[in-house]
């Protein structure tokens, strides 16, 4: 393993792609619908949310710098509103 990748793996908590941030979403939705009590389910939502949120970040730095990508996620219509 390269030096790079141990050190981005130390500051990132061994997550290094936006996949693993992806299945660590999973297990925390999992956690959440798992909550015995509130208390519970407001910790494990609001880690649910960091992540998710956290994932789109890591997704959008993937794309960084690929136009093409961007010009076609910018044409696309809300499916909620309809507004491009």
């Amino acid at each position: 393993m390269s030096p790079n990748l141990k050190t981005k793996k130390a500051i990132t908590f061994g997550l290094i792609s936006c996949r693993g941030m992806l299945a660590k979403l999973e297990r925390e939705i999992a956690r959440l619908e798992a909550a015995k009590s509130l208390a519970d389910a407001c910790d494990h939502g609001t880690n649910a949310a960091v992540t998710a949120w956290h994932l789109v970040d890591w997704t959008w730095s993937a794309f960084e710098g690929n136009l093409e990508i961007h010009n076609r996620i910018a044409k696309k219509k809300c499916r909620a509103c309809g507004h491009a």
